[in-house]
């Protein structure tokens, strides 16, 4: 067996409850948004099984009604949002209803205005309030990301 596979099904028995990745190995209740797909997704290494994806998106789906205002937190024992997080996972679904939930999360906290602060990485998900001031070199990508994935995703 592939080194890739062995590791996969390994992570996948740790990581996996019954329908969703666990953000803490054997804590079913906990879950985060999972942005490392993305770089799966993008190069098409299928590392990641097609139903872990779908299963995942399923749950994201039915945290939509639950979610604060201002998108879900990256981690679920946090009331924060990450706006790279969230960029990069929204670019691995393919779901367009998740996925336009969680681009407009972070479009609705881009043009909040009620501070003269930079867009931050991380804010609060309820308030939308800087937790660690302004931006961080990590937006550069992120806002690319963002700005590709809009446009091929709504533009064609």
């Amino acid at each position: 067996m592939e080194k890739h596979k062995s590791l996969m099904q390994n992570w996948r028995a740790l990581a996996w409850s019954k329908d969703h990745i666990m953000a803490i190995f054997g804590v079913p209740a906990s879950w985060s948004l999972l942005h490392s797909n993305y770089a799966d997704k993008l190069l098409h290494t299928s590392i990641i099984p097609e139903d872990l994806y779908d299963a995942q998106v399923f749950f994201y789906a039915a945290q939509i009604i639950t979610a604060p205002q201002y998108g879900f937190s990256y981690d679920s024992r946090l009331n924060q949002s990450r706006s790279d997080w969230s960029i990069l996972t929204a670019s691995a679904i393919s779901n367009i209803e998740v996925r336009d939930f969680i681009i407009e999360s972070v479009h609705k906290r881009a043009i909040w205005s009620s501070t003269i602060q930079s867009w931050p990485t991380l804010y609060s998900s309820d308030r939308a309030s800087s937790t660690l001031g302004g931006a961080s070199p990590a937006m550069e990508p992120a806002t690319r990301c963002w700005l590709q994935s809009t446009f091929v995703l709504y533009v064609l």
